[in-house]
């Protein structure tokens, strides 16, 4: 990519960075941003109502580009994304700080889920697996640069550092979009189209509800208030999928999670894989320090290894011919399915450097997969829902971030950790929180495989509709040529 496309290009995978590393390096300032202004009591927030507000956000990205364009809708992200930086870097209180990632998590999750239909618009589809790959390894870099700038500046003393160059760095994202990026034609017409709906902020409502009460499910001790909760959380969801459905400007894909059609399986096998992905992430420092002995520093970088294992796979395959990629989809889960059931085995007992291979597993099953899942979610959308499909992806994919911590949370509390991080509690814990997610990803390779046999019946049903078209087409040509003779 050269001139013009590499411009878009950079912008995009300049957003997915902001967005990934601002969402890594918390974990990193906030004890000492706890330490500054208080609010030890409500540390958990901060991270909540960040990944609420993102994927509120994120599932209105798509109906907001058909309303507005997609260049307006990058800009309205971009800015409030910085608003939060800015409250972050000279919040007073917890408060404030809270507020300021409730905006970050917003324009963040807002302009993250754009880049995916903004790639539709602006790339051919021969190139989104490479595209998806690189954007993979954007990944990579904020998985490293994220807690990098988070300790480098708490280290300086002062926390408020690193939201003050995540400020510099969105002001400069801000003035490229404004200046450089493309007001789509495409997105005109459909303006005009679905400016007579209302935005649906009922439904995004009962999005963030429903992300709101399974957090809360997993602070619970009481098995009937974690169902209560857990529950009600789903049945929020569930209701406004059914009202999603029937109105005239809907949020997700028709089709979005049937189990007959390539789009539905694709975003089961990205929520699935999502949920299966994230806790070692999350629980990986607190068992690898707590077991093992390592730093918070060596914990972390040993946790990275699986975020760079998916960009370099990812790279690795997106140059692979059309006809590997149905059989790497289904290869993704099983081998996510193999690094939980050795993250299980390991993380407990050691030994240490086996850890370094379940690390590699876990991010090269989605690795290798990822990109092409993706693509078939976007390829195959009914015409018309193209935007909406490619948000869909974001938001499914923060929707399974959301629940795996929910669900690796319940599972440490019940291992023991509710009762006190001691060593045999971690170790009990260590085993449980990756096993738990074991049937997530074998439920995903049943999806996965039948998203491969969905996809011949889709294509062939295409192929079939097309050569009618192009026969009808000509007959009309050859009747109209006779009528002139």
């Amino acid at each position: 990519m050269t001139g013009e496309s590499g411009l878009f290009f950079g912008v995009i995978a300049l957003i997915v960075l902001l967005h990934a590393m601002n969402a890594l390096l918390m974990s990193t300032v906030l004890p000492s941003a706890v330490a500054d202004i208080g609010g030890v009591a409500y540390m958990g927030w901060a991270t909540s109502i960040f990944m609420i507000a993102s994927v509120t956000a994120a599932a209105g990205a798509g109906r907001l580009k058909l309303d507005i364009g997609g260049r307006n809708a990058l800009l309205v992200g971009a800015l409030i994304f910085l608003i939060g930086c800015l409250l972050c870097a000279f919040a007073p209180s917890m408060w404030v700080l809270i507020l300021g990632r409730f905006f970050q998590g917003f324009g963040g999750g807002l302009m993250a889920a754009l880049s995916y239909a903004l790639i539709g618009n602006l790339f051919p589809e021969t190139l989104w697996p490479r595209i998806f790959a690189t954007l993979s390894g954007v990944w990579g870099v904020a998985a490293l640069a994220g807690p990098f700038i988070g300790g480098m500046t708490t280290a300086l003393g002062s926390w408020r550092l690193a939201f003050f160059i995540i400020s510099f760095m969105a002001s400069l994202m801000l003035i490229a979009i404004y200046w450089r990026f493309p007001s789509l034609k495409a997105d005109e017409k459909k303006t005009d189209t679905s400016a007579t709906h209302a935005y649906p902020l009922l439904r995004l409502c009962l999005i963030a509800l429903s992300i709101l009460l399974v957090s809360i499910a997993s602070t619970q001790d009481q098995p009937f208030s974690i169902a209560l909760f857990g529950l009600s959380g789903i049945a929020a969801f569930i209701i406004m999928k059914i009202t999603d459905a029937r109105a005239p400007n809907p949020l997700l894909p028709t089709n979005a999670f049937t189990t007959n059609s390539v789009v539905g399986l694709g975003l089961w096998v990205a929520l699935l894989l999502s949920m299966a992905n994230d806790p070692f992430a999350l629980f990986g420092p607190l068992f690898l320090q707590t077991i093992h002995g390592l730093t918070p520093l060596q914990a972390g970088y040993m946790v990275a290894i699986e975020a760079m294992s998916w960009t370099l796979v990812a790279v690795l395959v997106a140059s692979l011919p059309d006809r590997y990629q149905p059989g790497l989809i289904i290869a993704g889960t099983l081998v996510m399915t193999v690094g939980l059931l050795g993250a299980s085995r390991f993380l407990p007992d050691g030994p240490l450097f086996m850890i370094v291979p379940v690390a590699i597993l876990l991010g090269g099953g989605i690795g290798g997969c990822w990109a092409f899942l993706i693509q078939r979610v976007m390829s195959f959308a009914k015409p018309g829902e193209e935007d909406i499909a490619a948000s869909a992806v974001a938001t499914t994919q923060m929707i399974g971030i959301a629940f795996g911590a929910v669900i690796a949370g319940l599972g440490a509390n019940m291992a023991g950790l509710a009762q006190g991080i001691t060593l045999e509690a971690t170790r009990n814990a260590a085993f449980w929180v990756p096993a738990i997610f074991v049937p997530a990803t074998l439920g995903a390779g049943v999806a996965a495989y039948r998203l491969t046999q969905r996809e011949r019946v889709e294509t062939a049903l295409i192929s079939k509709a097309s050569h009618s078209s192009n026969i009808s087409h000509s007959t009309n040509i050859s009747h109209s040529t006779n009528i002139e003779v």
